[in-house]
């Protein structure tokens, strides 16, 4: 971090930056997380985390991706996944509260590590309160959040910051390596390498400079080569080379069509005053910018009234670094833009942890505005908005975002201790399975590939008689709303073979999802309804 003609005062910013964002990293996990009991942990951890560890924990003893044991499994992202088998590989007797709590550890770690190189990276490229860009995005509710939810998030974020550091500083092998792991920490990473390769153009265009243009193109055959072993992955261990959670979510997706908004809800959570807008205030990106917009016009008048001088240090800073400050913008705003449009197609089943890709485009775009705070009195000011923003997001980041998992928790205790003569499924399955020790057959076809073509064709009761499914266990809204036509059973006939034999106790403080139930499934009516084969 220290560089040649800086000055002591930025040196200091950037330390202060990283002490904002590890405590903001730290506290989250050690203050609630860590030392929790598993009602409280379930309420942060999604049920797609713990998708992961049994997935991990079934590959580790048996040498194949599949969830209830059955049917193979092909929806999600190989690195974090391979990184839990191993885990379980060196200790296949790793408890129930010991795994979510060492990938906490590993993810707290992970994005202290990554906060730590981009805001070298951005000391590097940028000025003055540049560095502080960084804590507008480190002290979000969500961002805080991310590391305990046992995703692929902070491998992202990681591989996001390192590639950005290889790519300003001309390391093409590095850059071939590190594209190569972003496409294998999540499959749509390769998205903000083509916009590396965008602004690498762009530059050598303004510029006449290939340096940076090279480094993104090899970050991006690195990216194109991890596309490959998705697909090939995918064939060999089910027979499909598309992801049966792609096919679901673009089915997803179609059903309710393109909504842009959305797809810029996925970027604001990755900021501060961005979550704010939509976990507190319930508006959107008009708010957002229209904040965003009155800041930048107040900056700029206060430059006018309180000037500061340009020290010799600062042009001599800024020569040597236009060409890599000119890239980062460009490709930071690429990549908000072109996530956003990605997104707006998947508003099926967008997720907070998509907003791992953004977190890096985000604090570039940030620091390069923050680095224009350039008058009497700037550094205070920015500071104390930066804790304010902190101050709010750490109240929201106290209010777990999953307590509607709570009852499925009693629901897998219920399971363990009432052992049932056949299979269950749900479409809500992590949860169930890992905490009842059972397999669970997922319903929603995101970990599941022999269910995508009954679910596509409508046909899910077709998939509960042909799988000789006993038992569905899971919220009674599964059955309204959306729920059924995106699922394969719009007929009505699964409901219509469903006796009641459970209903979890809850205190109902959830309005969307009620009745938390297990069903017997009635096969002979199911068998009477046709439609299946014999």
């Amino acid at each position: 971090m220290i560089q040649i003609g800086q000055s002591f005062k930025k040196i200091t910013l950037g330390r202060v930056a990283f002490a904002v964002c590890l405590g903001a990293i730290l506290h989250q996990g050690l203050s609630s997380y860590l030392f929790a009991p598993p009602s409280y942990k379930v309420q942060v951890t999604p049920d797609d985390g713990f998708y992961y560890l049994i997935l991990a924990r079934r590959f580790a003893a048996t040498g194949r991706w599949s969830f209830d044991g059955m049917s193979p499994a092909t929806g999600f992202h190989p690195f974090h996944a391979y990184v839990s088998a191993a885990i379980y590989r060196l200790h296949p007797t790793l408890g129930e509260d010991a795994a979510p709590v060492l990938h906490a550890c590993i993810g707290m770690t992970l994005t202290a590590v990554a906060m730590w190189i981009l805001i070298r990276t951005i000391d590097q490229s940028f000025r003055g309160l540049a560095t502080l860009g960084v804590t507008l995005v480190a002290t979000s509710a969500n961002f805080v959040v991310q590391p305990l939810m046992v995703m692929e998030w902070p491998w992202v974020v990681l591989f996001a910051s390192l590639l950005v550091s290889a790519m300003v500083n001309g390391k093409t092998r590095s850059a071939l390596a590190l594209g190569l792991l972003g496409g294998l920490a999540r499959s749509d990473f390769p998205l903000m390498v083509g916009a590396a390769v965008g602004a690498g153009v762009f530059t050598w265009w303004r510029r006449r400079d290939r340096a940076l243009l090279d480094a993104a193109l090899w970050a991006f055959a690195g990216a194109l080569v991890a596309f490959g072993i998705v697909l090939v992955h995918g064939y060999a261990f089910s027979g499909d080379f598309v992801q049966s959670s792609v096919r679901i979510k673009a089915h997803w997706g179609a059903l309710r069509g393109y909504i842009f908004r959305l797809g810029l809800d996925v970027a604001l959570l990755a900021t501060a005053p961005g979550d704010i807008c939509i976990e507190v205030l319930h508006r959107s990106w008009r708010l957002f910018a229209a904040a965003h917009l009155a800041v930048a016009g107040g900056v700029l008048a206060l430059r006018r009234l309180f000037p500061l001088p340009s020290s010799e240090a600062d042009l001599a800073f800024d020569a040597r670094t236009a060409d890599r400050r000119l890239f980062l913008v460009v490709l930071a705003s690429l990549a908000v833009l072109g996530y956003a449009l990605f997104y707006a197609r998947n508003t099926g089943a967008l997720e907070s942890w998509y907003s791992a890709n953004l977190v890096v485009p985000a604090a570039l775009l940030y620091a390069a505005g923050l680095g224009e705070v350039r008058f009497r009195g700037g550094a205070p000011l920015a500071l104390g908005a930066i804790a304010a923003l902190a101050a709010v997001n750490h109240r929201l980041a106290a209010t777990p975002r999953f307590a509607v998992q709570v009852p499925e928790l009693h629901a897998a205790r219920w399971l363990a201790e009432h052992p049932l003569d056949g299979k269950v499924a749900a479409w809500n399955a992590g949860i169930l399975s890992y905490f009842s020790g059972r397999p669970v057959t997922n319903l929603d076809g995101l970990v599941n590939n022999d269910l995508v073509p009954y679910i596509l064709s409508g046909r899910l009761h077709c998939f509960v008689l042909d799988h000789d499914i006993r038992y569905i266990m899971d919220w009674a809204t599964m059955f309204e709303t959306h729920h059924p036509r995106r699922g394969g059973y719009e007929s009505g006939i699964l409901r219509d073979s469903l006796i009641e034999r459970y209903r979890v106790p809850d205190p109902a403080l959830f309005p969307d999802w009620k009745d938390l139930t297990l069903y017997e499934v009635d096969r002979a009516r199911l068998a009477e309804a046709g439609g299946c084969r014999p």
